[in-house]
């Protein structure tokens, strides 16, 4: 758990904040997918998560000022939210950080009249990717199911 109090928001358009979100976004991005993509491929850039950010569809988690967690967050269609690149700085994994993403996310969510909460997990056609399993199995102890895969 985490022992420093972490600030759970919306993100703020501010200087650099888009460049911050995405670099965090691409380095978590790079080392969990890395099986999937040609080598540099980045999973996001400033310009799109400055998209998000004004659409009010980010949320940071800081502490002490420095951001230390993202997850994009939006409504799928009138009773489901949704949310995807849910990314912690590796220098603060373990401690309860995206846990947290997770519930303020879902709690927006239920805010805004949502029922259901989905999310997609890229996963390997054939053979197991270590780092997919472990976020699987992570998301099943978090109270998701299997519903599709494709």
């Amino acid at each position: 758990m985490v022992n420093t109090a972490v600030a759970y928001g919306i993100a703020k358009l501010q200087e650099g904040h888009a460049q911050q979100i995405s670099a965090l976004v691409n380095d978590v991005y790079e080392v969990a997918e890395k099986a999937f993509w040609i080598e540099g491929h980045q999973r996001t850039d400033p310009e799109q998560i400055g998209r998000l950010i004004e659409q009010g569809k980010i949320m940071t988690a800081s502490i002490d000022g420095k951001m230390v967690g993202v997850v994009q967050v939006r409504k799928f269609d009138e009773h489901i939210g949704w949310f995807g690149m849910l990314a912690t700085h590796k220098d603060h994994r373990g401690k309860g950080i995206g846990l947290g993403l997770l519930n303020h996310a879902e709690a927006l969510m239920k805010d805004q009249g949502c029922t259901t909460m989905q999310c997609e997990v890229l996963v390997p056609e054939t053979g197991v990717l270590e780092e997919k399993a472990i976020l699987a199995d992570w998301y099943k102890r978090n109270g998701y199911r299997l519903i599709s895969s494709g």
